[in-house]
């Protein structure tokens, strides 16, 4: 024991000098004896370039027709080539670029390319591209990652699939369809009240031509299938390799807002019993579509999720990492760039909140002071016009090794705001048990920080991964919360699948036990309450060739027994948004078009006819759709990555419903805030007017009151003044008269041309009273100025006889424009000084003297 020492030993290794990979390395002790130690071995993993994506193609492709697996086709059959792809390397991948090769591949209705905006390190992807197999024989298929190798992918060994697929000809006789998306309307939605086309499209599959086929459009009535009009085809042509078609175009007129259904019956060369009818149904709508509006996006920018709020919109997007906000204005131009998180986690849920507010959380990394990456949640609200509240920070960061948060969505109702989502807890307190669990946190004050309650368990043990899931999708009705989630389940059937379940439960509670089945490989899942309290839900179940577009319209216990369902090839997106005449939904697929967007209404009425989906709207796919104002705002993306918004713009927002709007709703429409606050300012401004209308009345009242007393007491002063002023004058009769037939002449006595002076004694007066009296005897003594006046002027002598004037060929000169008449008018004296004055209305018949202020009769 005396030779046993602890000694330290050391060994470097120059990692740069050898290849990245994994490198084992051993040790083991050797003495002087000879005695060899057991050897201890590592495994290092040496990455001396920087971090980049590694992509690869894993798996085996699969082609799908009309979602079954096959290994041959008929040629100009669309197929769909399903795989997977895996990003190994230790950065993400943006903008990654996938390519099919094939004979007929290059058609640019079927998108045989695509681009992901991004894939994370160590995430593994799965994606559809679709071939249009138009030539017959044995090909070879090649799929391609990031054909343009725009990426630092170091080993692109692993960038391609390769296999053959064998394409059959076309069957020799005619082969007459109708394939996915035959159905166009224009307008694109038919207004009410209002004709629209309808136009049909039928496709030859054999090789030989169809002739003489007639057409027969029929619509549903509550009397059975009316006959609306029919259309006569003369010849579809055939090919070897490609399809004729050709389209017929009907016309009709519907009455009210909402799904109409139709059929189609054919007849004639060729014509199949089995394909010989058509049923669709076209929804109506005061909805107009608008123009494209192409919005320009910065380099390695994706598109995340599209907001309508009342004056504008708000897009979301991400580049290097980081989650912006685009606000854009009213008619969709780009005037403000919000930065919303620096270190985004990939996790976004929004919805606009009845005050006109987006409220947003979204997922959020950062490092920790032992340098731990640690992810937590951010809890804001944004306004149209780019202003943002302070980020709350309600949650337990966690670290990436124990856990995180994924799958958020969030909901508002009469300004109470609930955010859920799933919770994986790796660590589970110790016992590592990887548990992941539905939560909810709720706030009736959610820009205030610390107002959140929660986070309450409602559901824990859930299977399901990040990789697989969507969303949870929650609802907030009086008495409880709604939620749409997914989990593996194996029930029934036996085989395991990603099942989609609804459950509700009260605000506070945890551990909710009410659970419903609702459907089977779902994805997108939507869910919201109607006005009358009704669960409305939307998803897609299945994917590839044979995915449909699901809705259900029950009550709070879930108590369908099946959802509606409608073929949608393709779809990948859904949206739902909330009107007053109906919940709209869109979504896209794949048809004989290419992908396209389609429009419906849901819960329409008396929710008994529900179910409306139909009409194309827009080629591309779906980003979202989202509108609190009077329009609503779609956003499409191209299969080249392009972005295009167009706004469904209202043409009759008060009579949507078919019922009008009141004149109270017309009243509440300009004022801000909520019903409750609007309604608050309402009724404050009538008290504020019923007050001023109270007061005009009474002031008008007492000066009513007031007018007639004065001019009482002025009649009466004015008539007592007169009978003083009453005075006989004798007729002055002449001295002499002399009466000759010629003239009369009158003799008068003779007056002295100077009048008499007289001394005047002017007493004081008493009163203002006795003036005015004294004033008034003065001047009825005054002589009348008729009296003054001298005696008449003789009359002129007749005019002699002149001869008329001579008038030459020359026009008349022109009479001169007459004078303005003179406003009218009369003359007024004042008895009291004598002052003399105008006046204009001629309806008065006293007015006040502007000298003296006394009152003169006119």
């Amino acid at each position: 024991d005396e030779d046993f020492v602890l000694q330290d030993w050391s060994w470097t290794w120059d990692s740069t000098s050898v290849e990245d990979g994994d490198h084992y390395v051993a040790v083991r002790f050797v003495n002087q004896s000879g005695s060899v130690s057991e050897s201890f071995r590592r495994t290092y993993e040496v990455d001396n370039l920087p971090a980049a994506p590694e992509l690869a193609l894993t798996g085996l492709s699969n082609v799908y027709n009309q979602g079954l697996v096959t290994s041959s086709a008929v040629a100009g059959t669309v197929l769909e080539v399903r795989f997977e792809f895996l990003n190994d390397g230790d950065a993400s991948a943006d903008n990654v670029g996938l390519l099919l090769e094939a004979p007929g591949s290059s058609s640019e209705v079927y998108p045989s390319q695509g681009v992901i905006g991004s894939v994370e390190a160590g995430e593994r992807r799965s994606y559809s591209l679709y071939w249009w197999a138009t030539e017959p024989g044995t090909h070879e298929v090649v799929i391609s990652i990031d054909p343009d190798e725009q990426l630092a992918d170091v080993d692109r060994s692993d960038n391609e699939i390769r296999f053959t697929f064998t394409v059959d000809p076309r069957p020799v006789e005619p082969s007459l369809r109708f394939l996915q998306g035959a159905v166009t309307t224009m307008p694109l939605i038919p207004v009410p009240d209002q004709p629209f086309e309808v136009s049909v499209r039928l496709d030859n599959l054999g090789q030989n031509e169809a002739t003489s086929l007639t057409m027969s459009l029929e619509r549903w009535t509550e009397d059975g299938w009316l006959s609306v009009e029919t259309a006569t085809i003369g010849r579809i042509n055939g090919g070897s390799s490609t399809s004729g078609f050709a389209t017929a175009r009907f016309l009709d007129q519907v009455d009210d807002v909402g799904g109409h259904q139709y059929r189609v019956l054919l007849s004639g060369n060729g014509v199949e019993a089995e394909h010989a009818e058509h049923r669709f149904t076209v929804v109506a709508d005061t909805f107009t579509l608008g123009s494209p509006i192409r919005l320009s996006l910065d380099d390695g920018e994706t598109p995340i999720d599209l907001i309508g709020g009342e004056d504008g919109a708000v897009l979301l997007t991400t580049r290097e990492g980081e989650l912006h906000a685009r606000i854009l204005s009213s008619s969709m131009v780009v005037i403000s760039d919000v930065l919303v998180e620096r270190n985004w986690g990939g996790e976004i849920a929004s919805t606009v909140r009845s005050d006109g507010m987006i409220q947003l959380t979204w997922t959020r990394r950062t490092m920790s002071e032992d340098g731990y990456t640690l992810q937590d949640l951010g809890i804001a609200a944004l306004t149209t016009t780019g202003q943002m509240t302070p980020v709350q920070r309600e949650l337990t960061p966690l670290k990436l090794s124990e856990g995180s948060y994924w799958g958020l969505d969030v909901a508002e109702r009469n300004g109470e705001v609930v955010i859920a989502g799933y919770h994986r807890d790796i660590s589970t307190g110790g016992s590592w048990l990887d548990v992941t669990s539905i939560f909810t946190m709720i706030s009736e004050r959610p820009d205030l920080s610390g107002s959140w309650n929660g986070p309450y368990i409602v559901h824990s043990d859930v299977d399901v991964l990040a990789s697989q899931g969507d969303p949870v999708s929650v609802a907030i009705s009086e008495e409880r919360l709604h939620i749409l989630y997914q989990t593996v389940r194996d029930d029934i059937t036996g085989v395991e699948r990603l099942g989609l379940l609804y459950t509700h439960g009260e605000r506070d509670q945890e551990a909710w036990n009410f659970l419903a089945a609702v459907g089977d490989d779902a994805s997108d899942h939507h869910l919201a309450l109607d006005d009358e309290g009704r669960l409305v839900g939307v998803w897609i179940e299945r994917q590839g060739e044979d995915a449909q577009v699901c809705t259900a319209v029950t009550d709070q216990g879930w108590s369908i027994e099946a959802a509606e369902c409608i073929d949608a090839p393709g779809a990948l997106s859904t949206s739902m948004i909330e009107r007053d005449h109906g919940l709209m939904v869109m979504y896209d697929e794949v048809s004989i078009r290419g992908p396209v967007v389609r429009f419906g209404l849901l819960a329409v009425g008396d929710g008994t006819e529900a179910y409306a989906l139909a009409n194309i709207l827009e080629a591309g796919r779906l980003l979202g759709a989202s509108g609190e104002s009077v329009d609503v705002v779609v956003g499409f993306t191209s299969t080249t990555g392009a972005l295009d918004l167009r706004i469904l713009a209202d043409a009759d927002p008060k009579n949507s419903d078919g019922n009008g709007g009141s004149w109270v709703d017309d009243l509440l429409a300009p004022l801000p805030g909520d019903r409750d606050m609007q309604m608050l300012i309402l009724g404050g401004s009538g008290m504020v007017v019923v007050v001023l209308l109270l007061a005009m009345v009474l002031t008008a009242r007492r000066a009513m009151r007031r007018r007639p007393r004065e001019e009482d007491q002025d009649e009466s002063d004015l008539d007592e003044d007169v009978l003083v002023m009453v005075e006989p004058v004798k007729d002055v009769v002449p001295f002499a008269v002399v009466d000759e037939e010629e003239e009369i002449i009158a003799v008068l006595d003779d007056e002295d041309d100077a009048a008499e002076e007289e001394e005047t004694v002017r007493p004081d007066p008493v009163n203002a009273r006795q003036e005015r009296r004294r004033r008034r005897a003065m001047a009825g003594t005054m002589p009348q100025p008729e009296a003054t006046l001298a005696l008449p002027i003789p009359a002129l002598p007749a005019l002699a006889d002149l001869p008329p004037p001579t008038l030459d060929d020359a026009a008349l000169p022109a009479l001169p424009a007459l004078p303005d008449l003179p406003p009218p008018s009369r003359e007024a004296v004042c008895g009291s000084c004598e002052a003399s004055f105008t006046v204009r209305d001629l309806t008065l018949r006293r007015v006040p003297c502007p000298i003296c202020g006394d009152s003169v009769e006119v």
